[in-house]
């Protein structure tokens, strides 16, 4: 029962630490300027340092070595699993944005919200811009010199993926297919037409 009860103690100290450690080290400028990748190194290098601080205290702590393993791979998942529910969606939520703007200027109406993210997001933060050069850094776009935006053979490859995944989880197909976009915006313009002539 120690020996159980000890085990678990230095997995939840060691996600502990390698939280603490994996925020800290945000503030080091290193790892380029997109998060999500940025926050996968960091999450590395705080895994770590995780790590060579079970093997230097190894005898202290009399854990052996698969447990310190499970410790170090259990932190990394954790802190991939923080970046991606709250700094990464903090960065590019929708969500947060039209939240943000509500607390700002409450109460908003559906159209100025519309025109908020418009104007703002779209425009003033120029998000489009932001993410081809984010998508060509990551390799998954080529911007020609006559400013044309192609997939890359990788790009392809991830659309692929993203379809496969949107019927599998049953997500909104419209963000990964067009044809589903257009099918549903013909299938509520056949709605409305029908019920005009009732």
């Amino acid at each position: 029962m120690t020996q159980i009860l000890r085990i678990l103690a230095a997995y939840g100290l060691g996600a502990a630490a390698g939280l603490a450690i994996y925020i800290a080290l945000f503030a080091l400028p290193v790892g380029g300027e997109i998060l999500f990748y940025r926050g996968i190194l960091l999450a590395l290098i705080a895994a770590a340092v995780v790590g060579g601080l079970l093997v230097v205290l190894r005898r202290r702590l009399k854990l052996d070595p698969a447990t310190g393993i499970g410790v170090v791979l259990t932190g990394l998942a954790c802190n991939i699993c923080f970046l991606v529910l709250f700094p990464v969606t903090i960065d590019r939520s929708i969500s947060v944005f039209l939240l943000s703007r509500i607390a700002a200027e409450q109460p908003l109406s559906t159209a100025q919200l519309q025109q908020r993210f418009a104007d703002e997001y779209l425009i003033g933060m120029r998000q489009i811009p932001r993410r081809v050069r984010e998508q060509s850094l990551s390799g998954n776009l080529v911007v020609g010199d006559d400013g044309g935006i192609r997939l890359s053979g990788r790009g392809e490859a991830f659309v692929a993926l993203a379809k496969s995944a949107s019927a599998w989880f049953h997500t909104d197909r419209r963000f990964v297919d067009p044809a589903a976009a257009t099918t549903t915006a013909g299938e509520r313009a056949s709605e409305r037409h029908s019920l005009g002539k009732k």
